[in-house]
């Protein structure tokens, strides 16, 4: 219905139409001044005003968490079980989240506890793992966290390009699993970068490499399709000269009697000397590793032969 508007136009034909307009004008904002209850309208703006806050409130967690990098590198899925280990907190100074990450150690030494009850074989299909060191050890049924010492990091001030956060070794311990792993199929070369001893294999490959920050890497790769296991390993060279292949072992792994008792050499049978001279005198030739009589444990790694293995190569690497 239309309005009507009572006005007294006493004076001029120009001030009643002002009078006019100013009256209607009143009217317009009265009638919009009052609250139109559509239940309808409402709710539509109720559920859009929810989802536009959850938005937010996600786009804030997100923004919180992408301050903290080493939160990816220390997940599950990077690193496997030692996840729970991670401890994540809140640094109030920097307003960010920070990730400390527990990783293992791989050494062996007469006081490592590892495994007196368990036996070690090849998994068939190891869980894939950003992290080498964590393929590796899954591949060979070693990723249990209470088999190792373990070594706390700060995951948000690693490399950009480290995929997740490293484990720390010894070469010679690091080398020994990349061999047993293998399964009795693998060549052992030693890095024309690095000149320290690489391990490639049918389905993985096992190379060191200069990190500009964290030194020597060892990095690991497995490739699907792997050769069935074997529990045999042993050595069989590629060039004439024994010796040579002698000193290649002594380099990198030592020479302990019971090294050299696994891969078919004794203690007389160069001599300490000859091999320290040739490790020192010429380069390391090509071993070729594969299936071949060994005396009986003596190539897998039994609980005395990890107690055995005390004089291993001294040097530490970063496993990635």
């Amino acid at each position: 219905m239309a309005s009507t508007i009572d006005i007294n136009c006493p004076l001029n034909t120009t001030e009643c139409i002002f009078q006019a307009v100013v009256a209607l004008l009143d009217q317009v904002r009265e009638k919009n001044a009052e609250f139109n209850w559509d239940p309808l309208s409402f709710g539509f703006t109720a559920v859009t005003g929810v989802a536009a806050a959850c938005f937010a409130a996600i786009t804030i967690v997100q923004a919180l968490f992408a301050a903290g990098p080493g939160r990816l590198k220390s997940s599950r899925y990077a690193i496997g079980p030692w996840a729970k280990f991670t401890r994540h907190f809140f640094d109030r100074q920097e307003w960010r989240f920070r990730s400390l990450a527990q990783t293992p150690v791989i050494v062996f030494s007469s006081q490592d506890g590892v495994g007196d009850q368990h036996k070690y074989f090849i998994a068939e299909s190891p869980e894939f793992r950003p992290a080498g060191w964590n393929a590796l050890l899954s591949h060979l049924r070693l990723d249990k966290p209470e088999f190792w010492r373990r070594k706390p990091t700060g995951a948000d001030h690693l490399p950009q390009d480290l995929s997740a956060v490293p484990a720390y070794g010894n070469i010679a311990a690091i080398i020994t699993l990349a061999i047993a792993q293998a399964g009795g199929h693998c060549e052992m070369v030693p890095d024309q970068d690095s000149q320290i001893l690489m391990v490639r294999g049918d389905a993985f490959q096992l190379r060191m490499r200069k990190h500009a920050v964290l030194g020597t890497v060892a990095t690991f790769e497995i490739y699907p399709n792997p050769r069935p296991p074997s529990t045999k390993i042993a050595l069989i060279h590629d060039c004439e000269d024994d010796l040579a292949r002698e000193a290649a072992i002594y380099a990198h792994l030592g020479d302990h009697p019971q090294i050299l008792k696994c891969f078919g050499l004794e203690e007389h049978c160069a001599g300490v000397h000859s091999l320290r001279w040739a490790a020192s005198g010429s380069s390391l030739p090509s071993i070729l590793v594969s299936r071949r009589h060994c005396e009986p444990g003596c190539g897998w790694l039994s609980t005395s032969r990890r107690a055995s293995l005390t004089s291993i190569l001294g040097m530490y690497s970063i496993v990635t």
